[in-house]
């Protein structure tokens, strides 16, 4: 049996989530509109950790990270150069398990108690998170820049709208949270951050399954009860 899956119909799908998850955000918050109550549904706010939105972007990081074992896994198969695949895949690892255990938020609590900074860092590991982005890009550059010219589009556009949602906007949030602390304004900033966040991800889901299928000649499971001989 062999299961195959077009890398838009896999987009589609995951932008249809993404959509349904911004109207439970959208639900989540009726209940402070409606009733003036300083309390939201948690499950589906999309400014708090552990929860639906929280589970969709990890699930996103870590399908991202096996995407890029499978093609280091291929790569390797085929006598090529696969290190920086999986090395990619090490990378996204990291960042799933970052967005569910909150490290990035530990790291800031910890550094601004030392720094007492303000401003747009305020949440302060957007220094060490955005310098170690830069070392890893330009460590990453020549791998880049050898890949498929529609491979590259695609990663770009992903790494573009991530990292805009990621450090950017997470920037702009700092700046409103050090004046104003948890306003409305806050909260609009925090969810198009999110959803940057999320959007990225899935183009890198996209740009992955995408090479895999144009570049790989597309990827197939096989399930066979009996051994090969």
């Amino acid at each position: 049996m062999e299961i195959k899956l077009h890398p838009c119909t896999l987009v589609r799908v995951l932008f249809s989530i993404l959509a349904v998850l911004f109207v439970l955000h959208i639900v989540a918050w009726l209940p402070p509109i409606l009733t003036g109550r300083d309390y939201t549904i948690r499950y589906f706010d999309f400014g708090l950790e552990q929860n639906l939105p929280t589970l969709f972007s990890t699930g996103l990081l870590l399908l991202s990270s096996g995407l890029t074992l499978l093609i280091a896994v291929t790569e390797k198969k085929k006598g090529q150069a696969f290190i920086c695949w999986a090395v990619l895949s090490a990378v996204f690892l990291m960042l799933g398990i970052d967005e569910t255990i909150m490290i990035h938020e530990k790291v800031s609590d910890l550094l601004h108690e030392q720094l007492n900074t303000t401003g747009m860092f305020r949440f302060v590991w957007v220094l060490p998170y955005g310098l170690a982005a830069v070392v890893f890009g330009l460590s990453m550059l020549r791998f880049y820049l050898r890949l498929p010219a529609d491979t590259k589009k695609w990663i770009a556009f992903a790494a573009f709208t991530y990292v805009l949602g990621a450090i950017g906007i997470e920037m702009a949030g700092s700046a409103r949270y050090s004046s104003n602390g948890f306003d409305s304004w806050y909260t609009v900033i925090s969810t198009i951050e999110e959803i940057l966040e999320m959007c990225g991800a899935i183009l890198f889901v996209y740009a992955f399954s995408r090479h895999i299928d144009q570049h790989l000649d597309g990827t197939r499971i096989r399930i066979t009860s009996q051994r090969e001989g």
